[in-house]
Order: structure tokens, then C-alpha cells, then sequence
């Protein structure tokens, strides 16, 4: 065999093997890397690869150079495509290592291609992957949210979502710790329940008012979208199950609206209960209050719920003592979402009956007579069936009186 032909098929079975080598399907979940052969070393001539990576339906693909290729524009090439085949424009394509080096895929599959012909050749690329689950569902009691990628900047065309739930009967408060969008047309939106249906609390792309949301029940959903453009770091917000009230069972104490002295939370959902001893009552002092009067305001019940009797309603009365007719008084705080003040602060003590002393006998025992003239004298009254004793006054003589 000619050397001239042997070398040929040797160039093509290296060739074909690296070619092999760099073709496959590779799963996304949960990420990996896929580097050009020989990589950091000079890759070869005259390559052809392709790699597919996939994730689930619902998920994105991140896919990030750690190393881009000073390519030969003309001829070496690096090519990504949305979807899982090259039948259509690609997304990116490098030939130079001035490129962004981050992909995020439109759906859920990206098809990376790489070629070279058989002039000048580079060190390559290498490149991390990873899924981006951007829709979660959460039922911790504690926990955080933030945009894709934070505190790097987020994806373009992101559309995430997280539905938070806690056990019925608390709340769910949602502080934003960071929030830095594109006004625009990036948004972060908050909705008082399980999904986009219902009611709206805040559409935002720059710090509200109050950094603290709060639910009006046991679920809350956040959604996040940004276009295609300019994109920032986007935000961090936590999140915490929620509870407003207690028990108080001390014979005195205290307590405020949440936030105190800081304006209180709509939304809130707060009762009291003060159970003091038995046979004593309830003195609530209202030594400071600022809500707004007829939606935000203070009840004290005379009893154990709302069905007693009203007591007092303060929202800027103060200062203000009513008293419970027995040991147990109920306060109930239920502000809506029209506007907040500082809220409230109270004192509580008890009330317990005064003690009668006790009952001392001041009659002598039977038998035990004083002097006469000095002290008072014991007669012997008659009375039908019995002898009765009372205390008479004379001065020189005891007299007897017998039945």
C-alpha cells in the first residue's frame, strides 16, 4: 500500500473517532460540561460535532462558556440552536472570544454545534450546563425567591412563577430584600392566592412603599417576566409563614400591632385572647393607637370571642381603659388594603376581688369571767331550749340568770 494512501486513512479513522467522540444526546438535569476535544490543548482539524441537551418541559437550559475559542471566522465555527436539531437560524455563533458567554434556551432543548476545517486551530471552548427550574411550588414555613441566575443578571424572556403555601389559618409574609428591574417592561407581580386569577397586591420593577407584603390567607403567588432586551440583577425576596395573635395568660403584659412603631400590614388577620384567674377580670389600657377608623380599628370583646359584647373600638381614641366582667377579654385586629398607620400599643392587667379580713371571736370562753368593775360582765340569758350568752355592762355586781 502506497504511504501516501496509508496516511489518509489514518487522518480519517482519527478523524471519524473524535468526531464520535464528540457527538451524542446529553441530559441537562441536573448539568454537566461539554468541551471541544483535546480541550485545553489544540483541538484538531477538519471536526464536525454536535451535542443535544435536553430538560423537561417546564425547564430551561443555562449554558456557560468558561472558555470561549479565538475561532478563524471564516472557517472554525461555534453554533447554538433552540430546539434539539440545526434546522433553523441558531441563537448564537461564535468565532471570536468577545461574545457573550451566557445562553439561556428558549424552550427546553439546545442543539451545540462545533467545526473546524484544516488551517489554524485553537485551544477550544469548554462550556457548564445546568436546568433552570423557573416555576416552583413551595410549603416550607420559612424560605427565599429571587430572579434566574441573581445576583447575576437575569435571562432574557424569563416567565417564572412560584406558588407559596402554608398550613391554612396562618399568613404569608413576603419581604423584598433586593429589587433592581428594567421598568419597561420587566415586572415582578404579587397575587393573593394560588395563581394569576387572583386579586393583584403589587406589580413592580422598583422598591414599593412597604418592602413587606402580606397575604390575606395561607397562599401567595409571585410571578416574574422580562422581554428580550437590557436585563439587571433582578430580586431577592423571602418569605415567612406568618401568624398574628396569642394567648396571654400572665397576670399583666403587652403587646403591639405587628410592626410597632413601624406602619402595621394590610391584610392582617390578628386576635388576642387574655385569660386571667379565676373570679378576677381584665383591665386593658389603650395607651397609644393610630389606624384608620372604620376599617383598621382595635375591638376588645367582653368574653372569649366576637360574639360577646363590644367593649371598645379604637383607632385614635386614646388613651383608653375598658374592663371585662369576667377573666377571659378577646381582641381582634382585621385591617384591609386601603391604607396603614402606626398601629397600636396596649397594657393589660387583672382585677381581683379585696379579701375580707378575717373574724376574730371577741367573746370570753365559757367559764372565764372578768373582775367586776373592770372589764365588761357575762350574763346568762334564758332562751326556750337553750342558754345563750351576751355581753352586759355593770359595774359592781354579776347577775345571775338561770333558766
Amino acid at each position: 500500500m502506497p504511504k501516501s494512501l496509508l496516511l489518509v486513512m489514518v487522518q480519517l479513522l482519527m478523524t471519524l473517532s473524535v468526531t464520535l467522540a464528540g457527538q451524542g444526546y446529553s441530559t441537562a438535569c441536573p448539568g454537566g460540561q461539554i468541551k471541544s476535544p483535546n480541550y485545553p490543548h489544540n483541538y484538531d482539524d477538519n471536526l464536525n460535532l454536535h451535542w443535544t441537551l435536553t430538560a423537561p418541559t417546564d425547564q430551561r437550559i443555562i449554558l456557560n462558556f468558561t472558555k470561549l475559542p479565538a475561532l478563524e471566522c471564516c472557517c472554525d465555527f461555534l453554533k447554538i440552536y433552540a430546539g434539539s436539531t440545526a434546522d433553523h437560524e441558531p441563537i448564537a455563533t461564535y468565532c471570536s472570544d468577545k461574545e457573550e458567554t451566557l445562553i439561556a434556551s428558549p424552550g427546553n432543548a439546545l442543539f451545540v454545534t462545533f467545526s473546524s476545517d484544516e488551517t489554524v486551530s485553537d485551544s477550544g471552548f469548554s462550556a457548564t450546563y445546568f436546568c433552570l427550574d423557573c416555576n416552583k411550588y413551595l410549603t416550607n414555613p420559612t424560605g427565599d425567591i429571587s430572579s434566574p441566575l441573581y445576583p447575576d443578571n437575569y435571562i432574557n424572556d424569563a416567565s417564572c412563577s412560584w406558588l407559596i403555601e402554608v398550613p391554612e389559618g396562618n399568613q404569608i409574609l413576603l419581604t423584598f430584600v433586593r429589587l433592581e428591574l428594567e421598568c419597561d417592561s420587566d415586572k415582578v407581580q404579587v397575587y393573593d392566592g394560588k395563581d394569576d386569577g387572583a386579586d393583584l397586591i403589587v406589580d413592580l420593577c422598583t422598591y414599593p412603599s412597604e418592602n413587606a407584603l402580606l397575604s390575606s390567607s395561607n397562599t401567595l403567588y409571585v410571578t416574574f417576566t422580562s422581554d428580550s432586551s437590557t436585563t439587571y440583577p433582578g430580586f431577592l425576596a423571602t418569605y415567612t409563614e406568618y401568624t398574628c395573635g396569642d394567648v396571654l395568660t400572665d397576670s399583666s403584659g403587652s403587646f403591639t400591632s405587628p410592626n410597632y412603631p413601624g406602619n402595621y400590614y394590610s391584610n392582617l388577620n390578628c386576635e388576642w385572647t387574655i385569660r386571667v384567674q379565676e373570679n378576677c377580670v381584665v383591665l386593658l389600657n389603650v395607651i397609644y393607637v393610630d389606624t384608620e377608623c372604620e376599617w383598621d380599628e382595635l375591638k376588645a370583646y367582653d368574653g372569649s370571642n366576637s360574639d360577646c359584647s363590644l367593649l371598645g373600638s379604637f383607632c385614635d381614641n386614646y388613651p383608653q381603659t375598658v374592663q371585662s366582667t369576667s377573666n377571659t377579654m378577646y381582641l381582634t385586629f382585621n385591617p384591609d388594603d386601603s391604607g396603614v398607620g402606626r398601629g397600636f400599643q396596649v397594657l393589660y392587667s387583672t382585677k381581683c376581688p379585696t379579701a375580707s379580713p378575717p373574724v376574730t371571736n371577741v367573746y370570753p370562753k365559757i367559764g372565764t369571767y372578768p373582775k367586776i368593775g373592770t372589764h365588761p360582765k357575762i350574763g346568762i340569758l334564758p332562751k326556750i331550749g337553750s342558754i345563750v350568752h351576751k355581753l352586759i355592762d355593770f359595774k359592781k355586781s354579776l347577775l345571775f340568770h338561770k333558766k
